[in-house]
Formats: C-alpha cells, sequence, structure tokens
C-alpha cells in the first residue's frame, strides 16, 4: 500500500487498504493494527473507511497492552479528522516516549498539525528538526553511535508524510 500511494496508484492503494483493514478483524488484529493504520491513514484524503479505522484505533488505544503501539496512529487519525488539539497532546506524547529513538513519523505530523493551529513558528520548527534528521548523513550518524536505519517502509512513510508537510508549509515555486 505504502508504494502504491508513493507511485500515485490510489485505486490500488485503495484496494489493498480495503483488504488490510479485513485483516484487523481477526484475533490478532490489534498486533497489526497500530502499522496497518498508519499505512492506510498516510493519504491526505483517506480512501479507506476512517469511522470503522476509528473505532478500532480507540479501542487499541484503550487497550493496556496494546495502547501505547496505538499513539501515533490515533494521532495520526486525530489530524486526518480535523481534531487538530487533540492531535497534538496525542503526537506530543508519541513524541515524549519515543524521541531518544530518532526520527519519527510524529514529527512532520507535528510540523502539519501545528499548522493547522495557526503555529506557524512551531510548524517551521518540526519540518525543519523532521527534514534535517532525514538529510542526515548515514556514514556520519553511524561514526556518533546514533545512527539505526529505518526500514524502507518507514523512510517511505516519512517521506509521503514529509512530502505533505513541505507542500503545507513552503510556499511552491
Amino acid at each position: 500500500a505504502i508504494t502504491q500511494l508513493a507511485a500515485a496508484d490510489l485505486e490500488a492503494y485503495r484496494k489493498t487498504c480495503a483488504a488490510l483493514l479485513k485483516t484487523l478483524e481477526s484475533p490478532d488484529g490489534l498486533r497489526a493494527g497500530p502499522e496497518v493504520a498508519l499505512v492506510c491513514l498516510l493519504a491526505t484524503n483517506s480512501p479507506t473507511g476512517v469511522k470503522d479505522l476509528q473505532a478500532f484505533i480507540e479501542r487499541g488505544a484503550a487497550d493496556k497492552a496494546w495502547g501505547p503501539h496505538y499513539r501515533l496512529p490515533l494521532g495520526m487519525l486525530l489530524y486526518r479528522t480535523e481534531r487538530f488539539e487533540e492531535a497534538l497532546r496525542e503526537l506530543n506524547q508519541t513524541v515524549a516516549v519515543s524521541d531518544k529513538k530518532g526520527l519519527s513519523p510524529a514529527w512532520p505530523l507535528l510540523a502539519l498539525t501545528h499548522y493547522r493551529l495557526g503555529q506557524g513558528d512551531e510548524a517551521r520548527q518540526w519540518l525543519t528538526k523532521a527534514t534535517k534528521e532525514f538529510d542526515a548523513d548515514p556514514e556520519t550518524k553511524a561514526s556518533e553511535g546514533t545512527f539505526a536505519p529505518p526500514s524502507w517502509e518507514k523512510r517511505l512513510i516519512l517521506e509521503i508524510l514529509l512530502s505533505e508537510a513541505r507542500h503545507l508549509l513552503l510556499p511552491q515555486k
């Protein structure tokens, strides 16, 4: 689904997300849920059933064992449904927990959320931080001992979110 979205094949992305959402109905649904939710909410106008996904994400976030894994998808869901204040709270908590682990998809989402709340300075700070980390030279980071290369999936998710944030925050040429 991620590669389909990156290639702008929205029809295939929509179909794949629909199939992925069906997997959430299985007994192992909560385990796959955070990744499925994140992927299916990546599109600006998410083609998936946001209402169906909302109930699932909220159930996952309320689960004691799985709740922490649902913070980022919940923040993204709140952003996509224009509940910006709630999204900001959730994304800030995501960053507080995961900030020591390097670049997070929450960073460009925080840029987007701050922008929608009319907080341009904060939005640009998060976009700058995310872009700098995304573009950092892997060899330099490895020599500093601070580099764990992201999976291609995470890198593509970050690329999609950064592109969305740049499009919104930066003047178009």
